[in-house]
């Protein structure tokens, strides 16, 4: 299990360049910075993460031996925040590939996994998470409405334990990562978006649709369409929407 070193702010422009700017100066493995309020938060291709307080925002530190897995790194780091809300709230979650945690079909939590390399390698990966907890939320995207705990409880939740069990399901999984765990075989159960027809936006602009058939080793999402099964990577889509 990961030792984990909790750093707590009131404040920061993103955990993640936080994070980032600690892993370069050689913070160990297990670093953790936790904000109440985010006034740069960011989510994949560098979209904005609305933080206000009562979410939680944390972003991790890891240093795996090796770059071999970190394709696989995001589903592993999702499954945790799944099994984490389930453990302190008792709500189910799912997967919206490649990193959106949902609940009843409404976002909840966003997962980014990032690395940095020198001329050597792998030097450092970090995770961020980002979970709508007790704020009151609205959905930037119409066609993607989202949801917070509290919403789905009726209360507030005690972020504290919500995040330490994210921690501690991270923590689990990351052995069983670094073990050369099938990952993917244990997400499958959970990625919601699997049998449904979506819609991709590629980073060239190619508009794809066609049904999510599932997921392969390397954590790609195998789309069906016009009877021929394409492999869609994570770093190649700008956008993935549900039909």
């Amino acid at each position: 299990m990961i030792k984990w070193s909790l750093k707590e702010l009131p404040e920061v422009d993103s955990t993640q360049n936080l994070i980032r700017k600690l892993g370069a100066e050689g913070a160990p493995e297990g670093t953790v910075v936790v904000a109440k309020r985010q006034i740069a938060g960011r989510g994949r291709h560098g979209r904005t993460w609305v933080s206000p307080e009562g979410g939680l925002y944390m972003s991790f530190l890891l240093r795996p031996p090796t770059s071999a897995a970190l394709q696989t790194l995001t589903l592993t780091a999702s499954l945790a925040v799944v099994s984490g809300i389930q453990s302190a709230t008792g709500l189910k979650a799912n997967i919206r590939w490649p990193n959106d945690v949902m609940i009843k079909d409404k976002k909840v939590a966003g997962v980014i996994a990032e690395s940095s390399f020198t001329g050597k390698g792998l030097s450092f990966a970090m995770v961020g998470i980002g979970v709508n907890c007790n704020s009151s939320v609205s959905s930037v995207e119409p066609s993607s409405p989202a949801t917070s705990l509290a919403g789905e409880l009726g209360r507030d939740t005690d972020i504290n334990q919500l995040r330490q069990a994210i921690l501690d399901s991270f923590g689990a999984a990351y052995g069983e990562w670094l073990k050369g765990t099938d990952v993917i075989r244990l997400a499958r159960g959970v990625i919601g978006t699997i049998g449904k027809r979506v819609a991709v936006t590629m980073k060239s602009g190619e508009n794809l649709e066609g049904v999510a058939r599932g997921i392969d080793q390397a954590g790609g999402l195998l789309l069906e369409r016009n009877g021929k099964k394409l492999v869609i990577h994570s770093e190649d889509i700008e956008l993935l929407r549900e039909a």
